[in-house]
Order: C-alpha cells, then sequence, then structure tokens
C-alpha cells in the first residue's frame, strides 16, 4: 500500500504435516521524539484466496520494536501471538515454531546491522 504499510504472504514447510500459510498486513510507524520504530502485525487471513497445499492461520498478531540505545545500538523486540487452533500437538509443533522465531529475529538482526 505504501512505505509504511504492506501486505506480507509466508509460507511455512517444516514438515509435511506442518505446511501452513499466513497473510499479514504491516503497519509501520516511526517515533521521532526518542527515534524508535515499530512495526504492528496483524492476521488478515481473507486477503489471499487459501491455498489447498498449506493450512492458513487463522488469527495472528505481532509487533517489532527497534528503540535506540545508543553509541549506533538498538534494542529489537518481536511479539507475535496467535489464537489459531492448533492441528498437532503443541509438543510437536512448538519447536518448530520457536525456531522459525528464532531465524527470523536472527535474519532481521544481520539485516539492520548492515543498514
Amino acid at each position: 500500500n505504501s512505505e509504511t504499510d504492506w501486505y506480507a504472504y509466508s509460507r511455512f514447510n517444516f514438515l509435511p504435516a506442518l505446511r501452513f500459510d499466513l497473510v499479514t498486513r504491516n503497519e509501520m510507524k516511526l517515533n521521532w521524539a526518542d527515534h524508535s520504530v515499530a512495526i504492528g502485525i496483524s492476521g488478515q487471513p481473507n486477503y489471499l484466496p487459501v491455498n489447498e497445499k498449506y493450512r492458513r492461520l487463522s488469527h495472528f498478531e505481532g509487533r517489532w520494536e527497534f528503540v535506540p540505545t545508543g553509541n549506533q545500538s538498538s534494542r529489537m523486540r518481536y511479539y507475535m501471538f496467535s489464537k489459531t487452533k492448533p492441528f498437532l500437538p503443541r509438543w510437536i509443533t512448538d519447536p518448530f515454531v520457536f525456531g522459525e522465531m528464532e531465524n527470523c529475529v536472527s535474519n532481521v538482526k544481520k539485516i539492520a546491522e548492515q543498514l
């Protein structure tokens, strides 16, 4: 939509039984007073047609926060929450979800360090 408002589509292929996708709307807000950046993330499951090979996450909320801490450093935080009903026990899915979350944070950190 704009430089501060966009949609994203993600696919996750952990195992044949753990294939799901997610459509989100992302809204970036800049706080000029403290030079922080926040990106609000909200699931938009009906924005794109469903791909039958993937389970669509029906609910997702998240937030990225980047806050300068001085000396050209920043604190980065990532929050996510989903009320999507699990289709497998959490002891099976949680290791994959937490691993993906860690990869996401690491990749964003690498990008931010290059800026």
